[in-house]
């Protein structure tokens, strides 16, 4: 993980959450990225843990289905917590994907605003359908888009887990 990257979000995340829930969100993401550090990694993939942006979409969506049928197929709380976790992976992916594919300093440009709207996960996780699209369809279109798109992804998968205040930890 790179100190200098993890620091700048949570700087942003403070800004936008408060210091309480940022610490929160943060151990959420870093304890997801340390597992996925463990999984993604010269000795155990072909890829040496490397992706491009579009793979890194491409794990995203799949994660994001899941979150849509967990949040449609089960009661609460049991719905939105077993969709937090999913947040915490989509969010540790997209920083993944920053650290492997992003400048730094292009990752914290201007972005829309409307993931940090969501009022619950729900509204969270159709937020973050739509930005994962628009980043994918953007890489298509030769746009250069991905690093506001990473911290549009972190930003949308942060409100979803701090509107219901849960903060789930990987564990193992």
């Amino acid at each position: 993980m790179h100190k200098a990257y993890i620091n700048k979000i949570n700087n942003k995340l403070q800004k936008v959450f408060g210091h309480q829930s940022a610490e929160k969100i943060m151990v959420a993401i870093i304890s997801e990225r340390e597992y996925q550090d463990n999984i993604w990694n010269e000795n155990t993939t072909s890829t040496n843990g490397k992706h491009t942006h579009i793979e890194f979409y491409l794990f995203m969506i799949s994660y994001l289905n899941e979150a849509i049928d967990i949040l449609s197929r089960n009661p609460e709380p049991k719905a939105s917590n077993e969709a937090a976790h999913i947040l915490r992976k989509i969010a540790a992916m997209a920083v993944a994907s920053s650290e492997q594919n992003t400048q730094l300093k292009d990752a914290f440009s201007t972005h829309h605003k409307s993931p940090l709207e969501a009022k619950n996960i729900n509204e969270s996780v159709a937020f973050l359908s739509h930005i994962i699209s628009k980043a994918l369809s953007s890489n298509y279109n030769q746009c250069n888009t991905n690093s506001q798109s990473q911290m549009e992804i972190i930003l949308c998968c942060s409100q979803g887990m701090h509107s219901n205040e849960i903060y789930p930890i990987r564990e193992g």
